[in-house]
């Protein structure tokens, strides 16, 4: 059954979204998991703020175009393959569009209320339609087909990127991102992290599988916490001397000779991980 809450609180169940009464007064609609080829009957709900239509055989959002108030969409797991039908919808702040065949962010050009995005699994391959979303917080985009992270240069107010499983070759874009607590960027094909010098709030980088020679660019991460760089062709820890807060280090299956003396002083470090590398010298 599909659940719909009304302007006042009241709840409803419903077998189609064709059968919905009062349409002008509906504001939630929940409709996770019930086999819906489309959104016939939803166009009529001008007053809609939050909708759920993940896990289902939608092939469009075509029902959404006049539904202006709408905050909050979830159509993971589908078939949409556009966002143009939500186009309008200036007042979005959440949207969770991912594992569908969405080739595009173009749509989301006027949302810039928006603050959680989430595309992941889509043929996805560049940023372009989010210029405008400086809101934006959260940024799922892992699994996609991404070369680079142009477009994301005016998202000023991001905590945290997901962009894991990707073929990124750079971090560009990431230079005025200074809010930034966490980044995912493993399983890409990243030579350099000195785009992220300036995020000195990042507490998680997860780096690993990459094609990183070294840490440049990690020196003022003073307050990270969790550094995952293993699989990567990383000769020296220098660069994270200063990185006195961490609790784990992964580094692994790189090319270290040596241990820097500086680890000794590290007294939060509850995990550190150093095994498969061609360890010379363990300075004590």
């Amino acid at each position: 059954m599909i659940q719909i809450v009304y302007t006042d609180f009241t709840k409803k169940l419903i077998e189609n979204l064709t059968d919905i009464t009062e349409p002008e007064n509906v504001v939630d609609i929940y409709c996770t998991g019930k086999y819906l080829v489309d959104l016939n009957g939803i166009e009529k709900c001008s007053n809609l703020q939050i909708l759920y239509c993940d896990n289902n055989r939608l092939t469009s959002l075509s029902g959404l175009e006049k539904c202006f108030k709408l905050e909050k969409i979830n159509c993971y797991n589908n078939k949409i393959n556009s966002l143009f039908e939500i186009s309008d919808c200036i007042n979005l702040q959440f949207l969770n569009c991912g594992n569908n065949q969405i080739s595009s962010l173009s749509g989301l050009e006027k949302c810039t209320k928006l603050t959680n995005l989430n595309c992941e699994d889509n043929p996805i391959d560049n940023l372009n339609g989010i210029q405008n979303c400086m809101s934006l917080q959260n940024l799922d985009v892992f699994h996609c087909q991404f070369k680079d992270l142009h477009g994301i240069e005016n998202c000023r107010a991001l905590t945290q990127i997901n962009c894991n499983f990707n073929q990124i070759t750079t971090l560009a874009g990431l230079e005025n991102c200074l809010f930034l607590e966490y980044l995912n960027c493993e399983n890409n094909q990243i030579v350099s992290l000195t785009p992220i010098k300036n995020c000195n709030k990042l507490t998680t980088l997860l780096c690993a599988n990459n094609c990183l020679t070294s840490l440049l660019g990690v020196e003022n991460c003073i307050t990270l916490k969790y550094l995952y760089c293993e699989v990567n062709e990383i000769t020296t820890m220098d660069n994270i001397e200063h990185c006195k807060e961490l609790v784990e280090i992964k580094v692994n299956n790189n090319e270290l000779t040596d241990i820097p003396k500086f680890i000794n002083n590290f007294n939060k470090l509850k995990i550190f991980d150093y095994s498969e590398n061609p360890i010379k010298i363990i300075v004590n």
